[in-house]
């Protein structure tokens, strides 16, 4: 469960760098 957390927590940010980026 705690990996899942992570997971999501993860993409929701590499998603921001992103936005960031562009």
């Amino acid at each position: 469960i705690a990996g899942d957390l992570l997971d999501l927590v993860g993409d929701s940010a590499f998603e921001t760098v992103q936005e960031l980026l562009l």
